[in-house]
């Protein structure tokens, strides 16, 4: 068969791929006539013969014959049902392997769809950590296993695998060998083409290794530390998996002869590849074959993206996929000025966050800290230190290791996922800002400000464990401070000065290095014209309660905390005069001069501002899941009244529906649900002698769609159920205010916690965990409070601003903007563990637009209140 090569060399370092004038159309590529083709380990042997030829990488295509196919008589190894031991330590019996799918993950998105390529599953394995892609045998459609030739009539990807016939333990490292492609094509594609990507449908070869231009590479002095050219090479010089994007799950689908199989170490060799472009070890020659090979992954990526293959963030972890995006950006930007400009248009188009940022975890794992991660109680998973975020750290540069829950990020550096996610985004994201790519076209703001944060901060403290290889370390000292924050030596303005309860700070215009903090001594800050003491701490990262540093440096605010709270209503100063030492300075070096007395802005009490805009979902496949989660715990509190108010729209509601319940709706519970299909009842309070019911329920509130908000005040002291309960419906040009019977009852004052928090908590649109007696609702809001004293005055529910904005009053004007407690967004974001606020929300929740993994956009809308 006839080899491959790359074009020819032109000139070196910046001029590398230079274009000049038009380009001319390119020849088709050279073919044969052949029974069988051989790459990687495995064999495609057809029926007849039939012409073939190589991609730029390598790979096989084979042409169709115009109203014929391309039959696939077997393969090598055939996939089978084989029987064997795990590395010696346990048996497995027929299990299938060397599977062979067509177009592998086509149309799939952020993927856990099954895969035919072998079945072992996660029962299979001794091994305690062996998350595996799920199996569907019937996709395996191997000659081998079905027993019958596969015959081929339209364009399309054959993959086929090569499994360890000795699996190891844990079959997430180790379990595939390699890969072959066989891409099978209605017309020969030029010469030098790129491999189409196999989870695209469009089989077309648009980009040649002619139309890479390299003009955009510098040319640094490369560190001794650099790997040679075969090493490098050999790390991306096969086929990649990237038909299936969750990068946890399919690392058993991950060749061990291809590539790494863990998202950490593929961005590291990865970033190195790229940083490696970027210096003068390498001849202009052996850049062009490592750029090309670079180019065929990027364009493999952005393959399944057109197809809506997604590497956004995974179910609860923010790590594991940073690794496509930078060479991704490295791809499209080297077919910038590509033959077919309007495919180039399309590439550049894909990896610009503004048109398309939902597919990549760069652009949604870093962001800044808002109120939303402030208000939450840190719930990290394992790997995390638990330590929620001080509110100086308000927009802060923020990686996060979940978009959808801020309660599973915290604000400690030293957590494992946090550092080994930096230390392999950092040689990409050095690499693209040496090639000039780390621009608003490519990369968002909150990517670059937190790897200046992050490095920083690593710098002078610790990488542990994740410390980074030896050529990123050299590359990073040598490099890192020529670009970014660190090349920027302007002094730094004031945003703000501000406090809230314990803590009052100076917010700047420029990110500030945790390698100068000062000591308290070079802050004075008064309350009401008296000196307030301020604390000399440490960090404190390990167990619960843990606390940051006093004074501290974090993002982009100089900080201290008191150790008496500042009071609603408090006037604060603060100054500050650099002390000899650790005087603050921002990353670039510039000091922080001397600030003389200034008033803070007290928001101690403050509520957020308004949201712009709310989601309404409804998604009746997940019905049981809409609720209020009882992690973090609602208080054990004894209440004597409560407040909610609830925005949904109502297409059906039948006899056992609910609208609103704990987990486990009964009498015993809090529980508001239609009997029939024209009354309401009320269980408000855990007790079943508490029963309140309405009539008219159907007959009263619309069902096609309305938008209604529902207000409820439960005064528990009350005697009877009217003084207990007031409860009334409003709409566009609609309300109802259903009465309740004056029956007597005795007080009851319930506990929060037993009335909410047992079983996963409250439940809107249905009951948690129960897909029976769920209404069909699309809901947007919902909010809550409570108190231990005298319940409040009566509402005005024919007040107009009252009945679309719930003004419950005190401290809570305008709540649907400014709630205490507020869910909105995905249903696994009301699932998650947003916090629970009472007695008026001393810590109130700004509403948070979060996406959430599985829950398509076709499965909310967005309105404005």
């Amino acid at each position: 068969m006839p080899g491959f090569g790359f074009g020819k060399i032109r000139g070196q370092h910046r001029a590398i791929g230079r274009k000049t004038g038009a380009q001319p159309t390119p020849a088709p590529a050279p073919t044969t006539s052949e029974t069988s083709v051989a790459r990687n380990n495995a064999t495609f042997t057809f029926a007849a013969a039939r012409d073939v030829g190589q991609y730029a990488d390598g790979s096989y295509f084979a042409v169709i014959p115009d109203g014929g196919d391309i039959t696939l008589a077997s393969t090598t190894p055939a996939s089978q049902l084989v029987s064997g031991n795990y590395s010696d330590i346990g048996d497995f019996t027929d299990k299938m392997m060397h599977g062979l799918m067509v177009d592998p993950g086509e149309g799939e998105g952020w993927t856990t769809a099954a895969q035919g390529f072998h079945d072992f599953e996660n029962a299979d394995t001794p091994a305690s950590l062996s998350t595996l892609q799920p199996v569907d045998t019937a996709l395996n459609l191997d000659p081998g296993f079905t027993a019958a030739p596969l015959a081929v009539t339209a364009p399309s990807t054959l993959m086929k695998a090569v499994h360890n016939m000795t699996p190891p333990s844990n079959l997430r490292f180790g379990l595939t060998e390699n890969y072959a492609a066989l891409t099978c094509v209605s017309a020969v594609p030029p010469e030098n083409a790129f491999r189409p990507a196999p989870a695209a449908g469009d089989k077309t070869s648009y980009f040649t290794a002619d139309d890479v231009d390299l003009a955009f590479l510098p040319s640094l002095a490369a560190p001794a530390s650099q790997p040679d050219f075969a090493t490098l090479t050999a790390r991306i010089d096969k086929v990649y998996q990237t038909w299936f994007t969750n990068n946890l799950f399919s690392r058993e689908l991950s060749a061990v002869n291809h590539q790494e199989l863990y998202g950490r170490d593929i961005a590291e060799e990865l970033g190195e590849a790229l940083l490696a472009l970027c210096t003068d070890a390498l001849t202009a020659a052996e850049k062009e074959t490592l750029a090309r090979h670079l180019v065929q992954i990027g364009l493999d990526i952005l393959g399944n993206v057109t197809n809506g293959g997604s590497w956004a963030i995974l179910a609860g972890w923010g790590g594991g996929q940073h690794w496509v995006k930078a060479v991704a950006i490295f791809a499209a930007h080297a077919l910038r000025n590509a033959a077919d400009t309007a495919k180039a248009a399309e590439l550049l188009a894909l990896v610009d966050p503004a048109q398309n940022d939902g597919w990549a975890t760069e652009d949604n794992i870093f962001t800044y800290v808002d109120r939303a991660y402030i208000e939450a109680a840190s719930d990290q998973r394992s790997g995390f230190d638990h330590i929620a975020f001080n509110h100086y750290m308000e927009n802060a540069p923020l990686w996060r290791s979940d978009v959808r829950s801020p309660t599973l990020t915290g604000s400690a550096w030293n957590h494992v996922y946090r550092l080994n996610v930096l230390s392999t985004t950092l040689p990409q994201a050095l690499a693209l800002r040496m090639m000039g790519l780390a621009t608003a076209s490519f990369v968002t703001g909150a990517y670059n400000d937190y790897l200046d944060f992050g490095y920083d901060w690593a710098l002078g403290e610790s990488w542990g464990a994740d410390l980074p290889s030896p050529f990123v370390l050299d590359m990073l000292a040598s490099f890192w401070g020529n670009y970014g924050a660190g090349a920027d030596a302007a002094a730094p303005s004031i945003v703000r000065v501000a406090a809230r309860e314990s803590e009052v700070w100076i917010e700047f215009d420029k990110l500030l290095s945790r390698g100068a903090i000062p000591s308290r001594g070079a802050f004075a800050v008064s309350i009401n014209g008296s000196p307030a003491t301020i604390l000399a701490e440490a960090d404190s990262f390990v167990d619960e309660p843990s606390e940051h540093r006093s004074p501290n440096v974090y993002g982009y605010s100089l900080a201290v905390r008191l150790a008496a709270p500042v009071a609603q209503g408090d006037t604060v100063t603060i100054a500050y005069t650099p002390p000899g030492t650790d005087a603050a300075m921002t990353i670039g070096g510039a000091p922080v001069a001397t600030i003389a007395e200034t008033v803070a802005t007290n928001l101690t009490g403050v509520l957020p501002a308004p949201a712009a805009q709310i989601e309404t979902v409804r998604d009746t496949a997940l019905r049981s899941e809409r609720q209020v989660s009882s992690a973090p715990p609602f208080g054990s509190e004894t209440i004597a009244w409560l407040q909610f108010s609830y925005r949904f729209r109502l297409y059906n509601l039948s006899g056992g529906d609910a609208l609103i319940s704990t987990n486990a709706a009964s009498s015993s519970r809090f529980w508001f649900y239609s009997p029939s299909g024209t009354s309401f009842r009320f269980y408000p309070s855990g007790v079943s002698s508490d029963r309140v019911d309405f009539a008219g329920a159907n007959t009263n509130l619309p069902l096609d769609g309305t938008e209604i908000t529902m207000h409820v005040q439960l005064d528990y002291s009350a005697t009877d159920e009217a003084g207990m309960v007031k409860l009334h419906f409003a709409w566009d040009r609609g309300s109802w205010t259903p009465a309740a019977a004056s029956s007597a009852r005795a007080a009851n004052m319930p506990n929060l916690n037993a009335l909410f928090g047992t079983a996963g908590g409250l439940a809107l649109g249905g009951h948690s965990g129960n897909t029976t007696g769920s209404a069909d609702i699309a809901h947007n809001a919902f909010i809550m409070r409570w108190g231990t004293g005298a319940a409040p005055n009566a509402p005005d529910f024919a007040d107009a601003d009252f009945a679309h904005n719930a003004d419950w009053g005190d401290n809570g004007e305008n709540v649907w903007g400014q709630p205490q407690l507020y869910f909105a967004g995905m249903l696994t974001e009301w699932n998650g563990s947003l916090p629970n606020r009472g007695n008026f929300g001393v810590h109130p929740l700004q509403p948070s637009r979060l996406d959430a993994e599985g829950e398509p956009t076709s499965s909310y809308m967005v309105v404005t209140p």
